[in-house]
Formats: structure tokens, sequence, C-alpha cells
């Protein structure tokens, strides 16, 4: 009963965290897009910018929020001239949510598995924390409950991409929150997960460039 308990206030913070994810991206969607910057007012323009794109890779950082629709609203204040630099937000967003995630330690993770109960995911946290990258990837395939997971954990590279730019990825974490668990798994490098973001995030900015708009 009393790990009932824990699961279900674990389910309603992540409930209540997705909902006010959702409830900042179009907050801040709606304050970008309520006055278009005025071009003839070159140093209002730059603000705006500077801040518009500190204040997305914030938020694109960030599990569970939709920074995809902050982007949007960026494009559509700024226009498309923008694009290269919100490329460049956008991968060091991701790459930052990374960095935390790999140094978050694992004995944390276990911690909180143990909280709600999860003994035997407690002591394969634990069984995986000394092991190396390549260790623990083997590990999670031996011991993968599903046939999908060992396929996606091969290509985990692929994978990420592929969760990067599926629509409505915010239920499963956002941009930040699997960045986030990319660096808690231990089994990326990081230049080849760089890579992958990199390449990942290219679609959407190369489309504006291309077609203006």
């Amino acid at each position: 009963m009393r790990r009932s308990l824990r699961v279900g206030a674990v389910l309603l913070l992540y409930l209540s965290i997705l909902g006010l994810g959702h409830l900042a991206g179009e907050f801040f969607d709606l304050s970008l897009v309520a006055e278009p910057v005025d071009d003839a007012r070159p140093l209002s323009l730059y603000l705006g910018l500077s801040l518009g794109l500190g204040l997305y890779m914030v938020l694109m950082a960030l599990p569970f929020v939709p920074g995809m629709e902050v982007s949007v609203a960026l494009l559509i204040t700024f226009g498309p001239e923008i694009a290269p630099a919100l490329y460049m937000a956008t991968v060091t967003a991701l790459t930052g949510a990374y960095a935390v995630g790999n140094r978050i330690h694992s004995e944390l993770i276990g911690r909180f598995f143990g909280a709600l109960g999860f003994t035997k995911a407690e002591r394969f946290v634990g069984d995986l924390a000394p092991l190396t990258p390549d260790g623990k990837l083997q590990a999670l395939i031996d011991r993968a409950p599903i046939r999908l997971v060992p396929f996606l954990l091969r290509h985990r590279y692929i994978a990420v991409m592929v969760a990067l730019n599926l629509p409505g990825n915010t239920i499963i974490g956002g941009g930040g929150g699997i960045a986030l668990l990319a660096g808690m798994s231990g089994i990326f490098r990081f230049r080849y997960y760089l890579a992958a973001v990199a390449l990942a995030v290219t679609p959407v900015p190369v489309a504006v460039i291309v077609f203006g708009h």
C-alpha cells in the first residue's frame, strides 16, 4: 500500500511538471509574439533577440518544457535571419542538459528508486555504477525486458535523434529531458552525442533558411 502511494505521488508530480512545462511554453510563446520588434530600433532589436535566445536556451534545457514552441515564436518575431543563432542555442542547451545529467551520481538515482520501493531497480543501478560505458550498455541489453529495447540501445544515437524530433515529445521529457536522461545513463560518448544532436536539430533551421519562413 505504501509503495502504491509513493508511485501515485510520483505520477501526480510527473503530470504536474508536464502541465507546468506546457503552461510555461505557452506563456513565453505568447509573450514573444505579442509585440513584434520594430526594425527601426536596432538597440531594442538586439536586446530583444538576446533576451529571447537566452530564455529559449534555459527553457530548451529544462525537462518537460516545449522548447520547440518558443523557437517558433522567436522565428515569427525576429524572422529567418536568426535561424543560425537559434540552431547554435539549441545545440548548446541540449549539450548543457546532457552535461548536467552526466554529473548526477548514480547513488542519487538508486536512492530515488529505493524511495519508491523499487528495490530491484535500486540494486541494478548500484550494479551498473562501477562499470564502463560499454559494460553498462551490455548489462542493459542483457537485462532488457522488451525485445525492442536492445535494438534501441544498440542504435541509441539514432534513437535520440528520432526522439528529439518526435511531435509531442514533451510527454517523454522534451528535448531537455531526453538530453538529461542521455547524460544520466552513462552509455553515450560525448562526441557522438554532440554529433547526433547537431544533426537532429538541423532540419528546421535549414528549412527556414532555404524557404525563408
